[in-house]
């Protein structure tokens, strides 16, 4: 199953469709057994949206807080829900703190009856996104594909000065993969984010690289000088140059579905981790972190 899902202009992260639908199917199967019981269903629907909210703004918040050193230059950075950025475990939290705050406010004696329904929903909810999760890491049909924990395959482009690179020549240094294009906003946007945080941890042993997707050497090289971005660009060799990879190939190898998509390598070649999509500085950081040497 891919990472994110293309609906119109719109690029989701596939993770984050399975976590909402859980969410509403624990919904539907608490107000379901509500109602089996004789019990308010209103009551038991509202409660387990607004349980299931508690639990994102616990999650987001967990990971602002665990990540504060990414948002402190920019704080109104942390109300971009849409980009990468939660803590399951917090957000577990936030959503029992919801929940026994609600059943509190009934009666003593009916407490027990009415968490019988939310405790039931949000398990079977939590075994539907658990399913929708675990498939995600099928390869589905292609074996070639890359996948987290597996060895990252050699890559050989050529720099903007059109000089053979290659991607086993980084070994023993962390590398953040950047897939973009000149014509995507949201890789125009991050550039100068990746570019800060080379500078940032080149000296830990980081190197950013953008592979630019199939475009024209001289588009490539007229946009990165207008950018100023000082992390090496790699690029399509010239057509019909053998020994090369193609840049389209790799992207879909490494489950490219939009841009940008952005790999986290450790230094012994592992894949650590896979953003799609714009990231932001705390979302950057913490992935970074988790391949440094």
């Amino acid at each position: 199953m891919p990472d994110a899902v293309q609906i119109g202009p719109f690029l989701i992260a596939t993770v984050r469709l399975v976590l909402l639908t859980g969410l509403l199917v624990a919904s539907w199967w608490a107000a379901r057994v509500a109602r089996r019981a004789g019990l308010d269903a209103n009551w038991v629907t509202n409660t387990a949206g607004n349980l299931a909210i508690a639990g994102l703004l616990g999650a987001r918040l967990g990971f602002v807080l665990l990540n504060w050193d990414g948002y402190q230059a920019n704080p109104i950075t942390a109300l971009y829900v849409w980009q990468p950025g939660y803590l399951p475990w917090a957000g577990v939290m936030g959503g029992m703190a919801y929940g026994l705050w609600a059943l509190s406010r009934r009666v003593r004696s009916e407490r027990l009856a009415y968490a019988r329904p939310l405790l039931m929903g949000f398990v079977v909810g939590g075994a539907w996104f658990a399913l929708g999760y675990g498939s995600m890491g099928l390869r589905l049909g292609d074996g070639a594909a890359v996948k987290i924990g597996d060895q990252v395959p050699e890559i050989r482009l050529v720099n903007l000065e059109g000089q053979p690179v290659t991607l086993w020549s980084l070994r023993g240094k962390a590398v953040v993969l950047n897939f973009w294009a000149t014509w995507c906003p949201p890789c125009r946007r991050e550039m100068p984010l990746l570019d800060s945080v080379q500078a940032e941890f080149k000296d830990r042993g980081l190197v950013v690289v953008g592979v630019n997707l199939n475009e024209a050497p001289q588009t490539v090289a007229a946009y990165t000088r207008q950018v100023g971005v000082s992390y090496p660009i790699w690029r399509d060799a010239p057509v019909g140059q053998s020994g090369f990879d193609r840049t389209s190939a790799l992207y879909a190898r490494f489950g490219g579905v939009g841009l940008p998509t952005t790999l986290f390598i450790t230094p012994d070649g592992t894949l650590r981790g896979r953003l799609i999509g714009e990231l932001n500085r705390g979302a950057l950081l913490s992935n970074v972190r988790a391949v440094l040497p």
